[in-house]
């Protein structure tokens, strides 16, 4: 993946915790922006995040940094749009950093636990090819088997003292 598009995944990530922060819908936020919330999922959050977007958090969302907002840098909230927003709409920032770290690590456990499973689903492949050679393989030497079977098959004879013989 390209620097670009991480660039704008990461991006988009800071863009999605302004709902949390804010405590409004993922749905709502979409809607008071303009977007679709397809543009933040899938192969979408590497896609090119607009001016226009940016704009647009900045005058309807006027206490996010738009500093922070694109490089990460400074704080989420600009400080003096602290005192905008109301306490009990926001949760502790103790608790926003705790969820935060707590998200990172539960990340980083599920990237583990895909790349194990990988690793699984990769071991499985190799197993049913191994199978299926060995299918093959015993196919061959059972057909083999059975065409040699039918060749040692030897036509009875018939003898001379038997009623079937005519003399």
């Amino acid at each position: 993946m390209q620097e670009r598009e991480q660039n704008f995944a990461i991006i988009k990530s800071r863009i999605m915790q302004i709902p949390d922060l804010l405590g409004i819908t993922k749905s709502e936020f979409y809607k008071k922006i303009g977007v679709s919330s397809s543009n933040y999922n899938g192969k979408s959050r590497y896609s090119e995040i607009t001016a226009d977007i940016l704009y647009k958090i900045s005058t309807v969302y006027s206490e996010i940094s738009i500093e922070w907002l694109v490089t990460g840098k400074g704080e989420m909230l600009r400080s003096n749009a602290t005192n905008e927003i109301k306490v009990n709409e926001v949760p502790c920032k103790e608790d926003y950093k705790e969820k935060y770290i707590n998200i990172i690590e539960e990340n980083r456990e599920l990237r583990i636990d895909i790349i194990n499973k990988e690793k699984q689903i990769q071991e499985l492949k190799e197993t049913t090819e191994k199978l299926k050679e060995k299918i093959d393989l015993f196919q061959k030497e059972a057909i083999k088997s059975k065409e040699l079977k039918n060749r040692s098959k030897v036509p009875p004879v018939k003898l001379p003292n038997s009623p079937e013989c005519v003399q």
